[in-house]
């Protein structure tokens, strides 16, 4: 291994104790061996660190103090981190498979990328159901619409943060959105025709009113400023998310998959994710129930 790592995997929990092995499992099942791993701990009082402790790697680095937010905490991974290419894989985050890095570290010799985008697979733990959302392009103009870039996802190169700056601590939620428009004004990302990891629906994320107010603060942070038509769309695909939260809430698993084969409510949640945008369809590709 060289001195400095290609990669650095950088995992964030806090009270994370029932999801943290999966993800340590999943980095130590990878069959690249150039990276290090660093778990920053926000504290936590549930035993957490007892299972880093047993189950991380060689040479994994903990760190453990209170935090300032999860913008905070990705930070000090980056900042306490040593690897060339960095990606954040947090507590209940998982690589698709053991040749994730591999496949991406040959990717990143041949193409020199300063940031690369993949997909995911998003697992809803309530009814078994999975959903891929597959990235097939960039276009900065859909995602000053919508944030379709998973960060679960995402490597990013230290230049990038060198000439960039590091997340910002007022958002709450959605700093990984507003990071994208930041340097996605500038530099595209390569995309990545693979599969990168696999995660569960709900956490913080899943603050359906928190994250769309954050991600409109976000837009107008960069200067992209909305007209009439585009409120009301948000504000529809707004509507129709939350719609599914409760319905995922309060029908029963048979009763949901039952729904989801209907026509209307595929052309519903087309139109939530499309957000009005007729290239999205060509950049992303969602299969599977919502």
């Amino acid at each position: 291994m060289r001195a400095k790592p290609l990669f650095s995997v950088i995992t964030i929990a806090r009270n994370a104790r029932e999801t943290i092995a999966d993800t340590i499992a999943s980095v130590r099942g990878q069959s690249f061996e150039d990276f290090e791993y660093t778990v920053i701990d926000g504290a936590s009082t549930d035993g957490t660190l007892d299972v880093v402790r047993a189950m991380g790697p060689s040479g994994c680095r903990i760190i453990s103090e209170p935090d300032e937010g999860i913008a905070d905490a990705m930070n000090k991974g980056i900042l306490r981190s040593t690897g060339e290419v960095v990606i954040h894989m947090n507590a209940g985050d998982v690589f698709a498979d053991s040749d994730v890095l591999r496949k991406v570290a040959e990717s990143f010799r041949r193409e020199r990328w300063h940031w690369a985008v993949g997909s995911c697979d998003q697992i809803d733990r309530s009814t078994g159901t999975i959903r891929r959302l597959e990235v097939l392009g960039f276009d900065y103009d859909v995602l000053s619409r919508i944030d379709y870039l998973p960060h679960q996802s995402t490597f990013l190169h230290r230049k990038v943060f060198q000439r960039f700056g590091l997340f910002d601590c007022s958002f709450r939620i959605a700093m990984d959105y507003e990071y994208w428009l930041r340097i996605g004004r500038e530099t595209a990302p390569y995309i990545l025709p693979i599969i990168v990891s696999r995660f569960d629906l709900g956490g913080s994320s899943s603050d359906s009113v928190r994250n769309f107010r954050e991600e409109a603060r976000a837009r107008l942070l960069h200067g992209l400023r909305r007209n009439r038509r585009e409120y009301l769309l948000d504000s529809f695909q707004f509507c129709v998310r939350q719609g599914f939260r409760v319905l995922r809430k309060v029908l029963p698993p048979v009763g949901l998959d039952s729904l989801r084969r209907r026509s209307v409510y595929q052309l519903a949640r087309e139109l939530a994710y499309r957000g009005g945008s007729g290239d999205l369809p060509f950049l992303v590709r969602i299969l599977g129930p919502e």
